[in-house]
């Protein structure tokens, strides 16, 4: 299988859907069909006249075309139910994180999967970041000594944040629709998860403490116990007018700190045994890691092998997400 022989689905064609559709045509995949309720008003004439068909639901998209592969961009409350239907017609599926807004269902998604042998990848794409996939190569090497505290931080105006959209008609602002920024920013779950291993406990304090117009949390801080003893701080909130985006791990013999900017980014490493400071450049096109996501997935589909990014490593960090607004709302930490 080629990729100029692959049909492709794209469910849901805000701001994402568009990423990875563009991105699916640089990697050769021009057969993409686009299926949205609003298409009317998301979709240009470009993006109309450029697509293989157009679809209001999926029932209607499935019924016209085998698809080999489906894009998964819809809200999360949608991605449960939207996956298990086009699993159910044997199409491998990618879908955006978070994997939901809820553990319900999850297990006859996990069952389905597992009887139809298809491929499904979450779209945690910073595992695909060159900086970060360094940070794992100096763990594993030992180089910082044992890791004793890491603290994930990541801040960016809402509004600022798709700007060709109102963020207040987007999912982000609507709790119904699995918005908040513990979901949003899910991604710092993740990739401390990947990088630190299992997470025991969570403690959680979230409020709504702008002025943005949204019925959810804008700001989260959240301290994980890890297994292997580590303490790990996650910070999240939509209301910096400057984006922030940091990770400082403390290890028993130096420390590490990644600063991320867009297109800058820095890793410097501090060895305690000679108090130098080696620092590393990581820029890159932000693009990048969703070129990359797109590529291992179509790579997975071809040669039928299982993803970086699984059912089973998504709901792991949904089980992280779900545990912090439990904590928030009681006031205690939550064990996993």
């Amino acid at each position: 299988m080629n990729n100029n022989s692959i049909s492709a689905l794209i469910v849901g064609y805000g701001s994402i859907g568009k990423r990875h559709t563009g991105n699916l045509r640089t990697l050769g995949v021009d057969d993409i069909y686009i299926c949205d309720p609003y298409i009317d008003s998301l979709a240009s004439e470009s993006d109309l006249k450029n697509s293989s068909g157009v679809f209001l639901d999926i029932d209607s998209a499935l019924s016209f075309v085998n698809f080999d592969i489906a894009l998964v961009c819809s809200p999360p409350y949608l991605h449960v139910e939207q996956t298990k239907k086009l699993l159910s017609s044997n199409v491998n599926v990618f879908v955006e994180k978070p994997l939901s807004n809820t553990l319900e269902n999850i297990d006859d998604l996990v069952a389905l999967s597992k009887n139809k042998n298809k491929v499904v990848q979450i779209g945690y794409n910073w595992r695909f970041y060159k900086g970060l996939k360094f940070i794992q190569e100096i763990l594993n090497k030992g180089s910082i000594g044992r890791i004793l505290w890491v603290r994930s931080e990541f801040g960016k105006y809402l509004p600022e944040w798709r700007p060709q959209q109102d963020y207040r008609n987007n999912y982000t602002a609507i709790k119904s629709e699995g918005g908040g920024i513990i979901f949003d920013a899910s991604h710092e779950l993740d990739y401390l998860k990947w990088l630190f291993g299992d997470i025991h406990s969570v403690f959680c304090v979230s409020d709504r403490l702008g002025d943005l117009d949204i019925d959810v949390e804008d700001t989260a801080s959240i301290i994980l116990n890890f297994s292997s003893g580590c303490i790990g701080e996650v910070h999240l909130d939509f209301i910096q007018r400057t984006q922030t985006k940091s990770c400082k791990i403390v290890g028993s013999e130096g420390t590490l700190f990644w600063d991320y900017n867009g297109e800058e980014s820095s890793i410097s490493i501090f060895d305690s045994k000679t108090n130098e400071t080696e620092k590393f450049d990581m820029s890159c096109d932000p693009n990048d890691k969703y070129i990359d996501e797109l590529e291992s997935f179509l790579d997975c589909v071809k040669n039928k092998r299982s993803p970086i990014v699984d059912l089973g490593n998504a709901i792991d960090t949904l089980k992280i997400i779900m545990a912090a607004y439990e904590s928030s709302d009681k006031g205690v930490p939550v064990y996993i």
